[in-house]
């Protein structure tokens, strides 16, 4: 298990436009707290801490620590807006995680044993068309990731919504019979093209 990542943050006195701009000159990035039936917290953020974990792929389904002088809450990033042209980071939304909360999120699905694949071995292809899955859950009990396990799958297989085992407590909104992915034959691929 990878180790949670920390932010050191500092509270923000003033709100708005204008402590935000100022923020910013100072070289930090302003962000608020918001969430868990609690009033929301203005804090500034290290545009240095902020752009080590834009590059992941698990930004927005990640739970991240913020300590705030000394004291420490749990949070997922909603939201980071970039500034058009340098990409830096201008603000930042989070939302606290409880024992309690539910939020939607996307989780990445991941393809297993591809090379193992009948379909796949003998010139097949496999067609992605979710490559997220949107989630219901509490950020805690919440995957990182699909799996999906290819091993045994032959040419014209077809992996259904139902064919993925959730974790207790996690819901998907997609109806039964949605389709993940398939994998087609060569000879249905050129058949297609021929059409």
């Amino acid at each position: 298990m990878t180790e949670q990542f920390t932010f050191t943050a500092t509270l923000r006195e003033k709100v708005g436009k204008g402590a935000s701009r100022e923020a910013r000159r100072q070289g930090l990035v302003p962000a608020t707290i918001y969430g868990d039936n609690k009033e929301p917290t203005s804090v500034c953020l290290s545009p240095k801490e902020v752009m080590s974990q834009l590059v992941k792929n698990t930004l927005y389904n990640n739970i991240y620590k913020v300590d705030i002088d000394g004291k420490a809450q749990e949070v997922l990033i909603r939201d980071i807006q970039l500034h058009p042209v340098s990409d830096n980071p201008l603000h930042v939304d989070m939302l606290r995680v409880g024992a309690k909360t539910i939020t939607r999120m996307e989780i990445p699905v991941v393809f297993h044993n591809q090379a193992k694949s009948p379909g796949l071995r003998f010139g097949g292809s496999l067609n992605i068309l979710l490559h997220y899955l949107e989630i219901a859950a509490n950020p805690k009990k919440a995957p990182k990731q699909i799996d999906i396990d290819l091993a045994e799958a032959t040419s014209g297989t077809v992996i259904k919504i139902e064919d993925i085992k959730l974790p207790e407590g996690v819901k998907t909104y997609y109806p039964k019979g949605t389709p993940i992915a398939s994998l087609t034959s060569q000879a249905a691929g050129e058949e297609e093209a021929a059409k």
